[in-house]
């Protein structure tokens, strides 16, 4: 099918912002997975922070975690294989 006019297609920008708000809101209702991606590493790290003795802790501290801080002066080891 061909298109019946000579103008080029325009594209509408709108704000990502606007595109995660609800539908009620005028939104598109996307989920901004940013914001949930924040809120699983804070649920995992107080998970980590509450059960220090447990073994999951034991083994992701030893691994992960090069300083005694929230944000470690060295960045984190890169032999990972997740």
């Amino acid at each position: 099918m061909e298109r019946q006019s000579d103008k080029p297609k325009i594209y509408n920008q709108v704000k990502w912002e606007n595109i995660c708000k609800l539908k009620d809101e005028g939104g598109l209702g996307v989920i901004n997975l940013q914001d949930i991606n924040k809120a699983l590493l804070d649920k995992w790290w107080w998970k980590l922070h509450i059960s220090s003795q447990s073994a999951l802790s034991t083994m992701m501290t030893s691994k992960y975690v090069t300083a005694l801080s929230v944000f470690p002066e060295a960045p984190f080891r890169t032999t990972s294989h997740f």
